[in-house]
């Protein structure tokens, strides 16, 4: 995953002091009889008023929806992509660290991550005797989100995962909008019934790509 481009992705600065206009929340949550309808999804094109955005990444299942493409990601690019038309606040990125695998390959993705212009949080990927291996990293996506919601108008979820419903639900209440980004057939139904936009990765894989010249 040790991706070579060069360049530094920046961040605007941030004041949490800063006031911005609150996006109102989606018609087909607002209107009467409208809660646990879906949202009307777009193919792949972001909110064109965005304010200040916060993007939070789950890394394995990025990592698992570009290899069903057979894709490599380009992390500038899709960093660029995700905070278009607004300020970026922060921009998380959630893995986990196989004790098991070449440590100084995953260590050197992480530390060029971390400077072009993403937060990595890390968790250690548990190893059990039947071979299988699982990572829990849910509830710092979850908790990140909530400490983030008073300061950000639009958050962008890069995840497939139905276990952060419960998260999105809550910050949508507190007036944020709500992006998604995941593979179509690998995204929770759950999930997307509480976000306010959907982009398919399919849709933007070439834009997204490495060696991709936007």
């Amino acid at each position: 995953m040790t991706k070579t481009v060069s360049g530094k992705a920046s961040q605007p600065p941030f004041s949490p002091g800063e006031s911005t206009q609150l996006q109102p929340r989606p018609a087909w949550l607002s209107a009467p009889g409208g809660q646990g309808q879906h949202p009307q999804l777009s193919a792949s094109a972001l909110s064109p008023v965005r304010g200040r955005v916060a993007v939070f990444i789950d890394g394995l299942s990025l990592f698992l929806s570009a290899k069903q493409l057979g894709i490599e990601i380009d992390y500038q690019q899709l960093l660029r992509y995700l905070s278009r038309r607004g300020q970026l606040l922060h921009a998380f990125f959630y893995a986990g660290i196989d004790q098991e695998l070449d440590s100084s390959r995953q260590q050197g993705f992480l530390t060029w991550m971390r400077h072009h212009g993403y937060r990595v949080v890390t968790k250690t990927v548990q190893h059990f005797p039947d071979g299988n291996r699982k990572l829990d990293i849910d509830v710092e996506i979850a908790v990140d989100m909530m400490k983030l919601a008073p300061s950000c108008d639009t958050m962008v979820l890069v995840s497939g995962n139905d276990t952060l419903t419960y998260a999105v639900r809550r910050v949508g209440e507190r007036g944020v909008r709500v992006e998604l980004l995941a593979l179509n057939g690998f995204t929770g139904p759950a999930l997307l019934n509480w976000v306010d936009d959907y982009t398919d990765l399919t849709s933007i894989q070439a834009e997204i790509s490495l060696g991709h010249r936007g």
